[in-house]
């Protein structure tokens, strides 16, 4: 069971990272969600997803 959260946790994170790597920002947002889903892992992916996302071009 804890291989399998970790697994998702993983499985989030890396997504994130993806998705805000391959979007276009403006302004230097992408380093800066890029830095706090690497250094807050889970709860900047949760923040990514929800205000993140909506702030691409």
């Amino acid at each position: 069971m804890a291989s399998l959260i970790i697994l998702i946790y993983i499985v989030f994170v890396v997504w994130a990272l993806a998705n805000a790597l391959s979007g276009r920002f403006e302004n230097g947002d992408k380093t800066a969600w890029v830095i706090t889903i690497i250094f807050v892992p889970f709860l900047g992916s949760i923040l990514y997803f929800l205000i993140g996302r909506h702030q691409k071009i």
